[in-house]
């Protein structure tokens, strides 16, 4: 018989190399709740060890390297990193990369002001000549996104996609509107450098700054995350098992969504607070469950190491460095770029539906922000339909950054998450500069969880998760986790919703291809039939989308 250990060893394998691509093998292995194998009897222990730090969530690329050379055990090769002894050291060490960052960018500062110009020039002129070219492809997926339009079902108020392949980018396309007025006279377009809300593709940035600091040598993934907050927290259940930023960005940390106070300390919060802990058998960096406070915990710790306000540090640190002018605060916007703000809608207020009525903006409507400034900030709001201002003046850095709702609460384009692609195409480096070292992006895309039937290891959702990276996940080709119809890429990214939006950055990293999409409305509940996927587990919004991209741009 075959010890599950082997099991899940081969399993891991399998994945990382891309060779579960056949719908019926990947169906029979990896599908949540379609068989349930007989539990063998326990083997005895043997010698083969497998890491005990697996990964994470919401609804990833394939590994860099070539296939031969990812035939090893799925035990993760932890990048080496420095030990810290103190959160003053980590402060301290983290000022000091600053100021290197700073000289070095003055310095080269001269030839990108020269260069910069010829560049934008050059590459504008580089996508007129390859975007949209005259075929029948780009018609037929320039029609089905123009279809998706309407007021209706499974129709949205705006939508927009922009795509590469080969490293090049091949299509760029908006459709409808980014703003609706009562009387439709005022309605603003919906274009490419358009802002929303891009829900849960949030979580790959604060992953990716996450890694950056690791790759400079001020935050180790695996050291417990007490030393980073300034107060022990542990699951009680399990109180010998260290909590890691690897399993907060993985969704394997054993912590839960639960009701709190923005304003409290997460320390009060956990010393108070119910429910914020699972079992003693879903232990840390073994189970995953999805949950929105593991990137909200992560986000804290960004800031107790930057000693610097969430929205602040990702807007000066990874957001600049990937050119994105968007941010985690949209009262920090210039005037200009409120206007560029896309409203989130949905046919319901105050939770009844109605989709014969008219769309209701659920959030981010830019002209509530006149007057307002940096010091306030409108979060999630506490009733669909109504944004709600917080004032930040006696904001406590460190303390509890979740009001910026860094799992979701990105603002961005489609042009501004494009940089992204860019920056994964070339290996960590974009504009010039190396934004993240490559062997952190390898951690980023590689498999640290991945859902096992017969230990029931993790929350499938229903079959939404199957395995996860760090704000990353695969979707399998003939799973119920797959984007299309068709199987020509070993997709990664992140796609998600809430409030109406639906959003997407997909990425395979071994063919230089990718796409990134958004679109504004739901005109139905979740509990209507029609809002289910017809191949997947996905909501259809989702599929018809994904699959429209698919099937016209990446069938071979």
């Amino acid at each position: 018989m075959i010890n599950k250990k082997y099991l899940s060893v081969l399993l891991a394998a399998f994945l990382s190399l891309g060779m579960l691509q056949d719908a019926e093998a990947v169906g029979s292995i990896l599908r949540p709740n379609i068989r349930t194998r007989a539990k063998m009897p326990a083997q005895p222990e043997t010698t083969v060890q497998t890491s005990t730090v697996k990964g994470q969530p919401v609804v990833s690329t394939a590994p860099v390297a070539e296939p031969q050379e990812q035939v090893k055990e799925t035990k993760t090769v932890q990048p080496s990193e420095k030990k810290t002894t103190s959160l003053e050291e980590i402060k301290a060490r983290f000022a000091q990369t600053k100021r290197n960052v700073s000289e070095n960018e003055r310095q080269a500062s001269e030839e990108i002001k020269t260069s910069t110009n010829t560049v934008t020039v050059a590459k504008k002129q580089a996508v007129v000549n390859t975007v949209n070219a005259d075929t029948p492809e780009i018609k037929q997926l320039d029609a089905e996104l123009a279809g998706m339009l309407g007021d209706k079902g499974t129709q949205v108020p705006g939508v927009g996609v922009l795509a590469y392949k080969n490293g090049e980018r091949v299509y760029t396309n908006c459709f409808g509107r980014r703003y609706i007025w009562g009387d439709k006279t005022g309605d603003l377009p919906f274009t490419s450098d358009s802002r929303f809300r891009v829900g849960t593709v949030s979580q790959q940035i604060v992953a990716l700054a996450t890694l950056q600091l690791a790759g400079q040598g001020v935050l180790n993934l695996d050291e417990d995350i007490s030393k980073y907050l300034g107060f022990t927290l542990q699951n009680p259940n399990n109180p010998t098992v260290k909590i890691t930023a690897r399993m907060l960005m993985s969704h394997t940390s054993s912590l839960r969504d639960a009701q709190y106070d923005f304003n409290q300390s997460w320390k009060d919060i956990f010393a108070n607070g119910k429910g914020f802990f699972a079992n003693k058998d879903q232990k840390p960096g073994e189970y995953f469950h999805y949950a929105n406070i593991n990137y909200r915990i992560l986000a804290t710790i960004l800031e107790k190491i930057s000693n610097t306000r969430f929205d602040l540090f990702m807007k000066n640190g990874i957001l600049k460095d990937l050119n994105i002018k968007g941010g985690y605060n949209i009262a920090d916007f210039k005037p200009k770029e409120q206007k560029l703000l896309g409203g989130i809608y949905q046919k319901q207020a105050n939770g009844v539906w109605n989709e014969n009525g008219s769309w209701v903006l659920q959030m981010d409507d830019f002209a509530m922000l006149k007057g307002h400034k940096n010091v306030e900030f409108p979060v999630q709001p506490a009733e669909p339909g109504k944004d709600m201002w917080v004032s930040l003046l006696n904001y406590e850095v460190g303390k509890n950054a979740s009001m910026f709702i860094p799992e979701c609460g990105l603002r961005a384009s489609l042009d501004e998450l494009s940089h992204v692609l860019e920056m994964v195409f070339a290996q960590g480096s974009y504009m010039n500069k190396q934004v993240i070292d490559n062997k952190y992006l390898d951690e980023m895309f590689k498999i640290h969880w991945v859902y096992d039937d017969w230990d029931k290891n993790g929350e499938t959702f229903g079959g939404i998760f199957e395995a996860y990276g760090y704000g990353v996940m695969p979707y399998m080709n003939g799973s119920t986790t797959r984007l299309s119809t068709v199987k020509a890429h070993q997709w990664w990214g992140q796609i998600g919703d809430s409030y109406g939006v639906v959003s997407g950055l997909v990425i395979d990293r071994r063919t230089k291809s990718g796409y990134v999409y958004l679109a504004n409305g739901q005109a139905m509940n979740w509990s209507d039939a029609r809002s289910r996927g017809k191949f997947s587990k996905h909501i259809i919004w989702q599929e018809n989308i994904n699959d429209a991209v698919c099937r016209n741009l990446f069938k071979d």
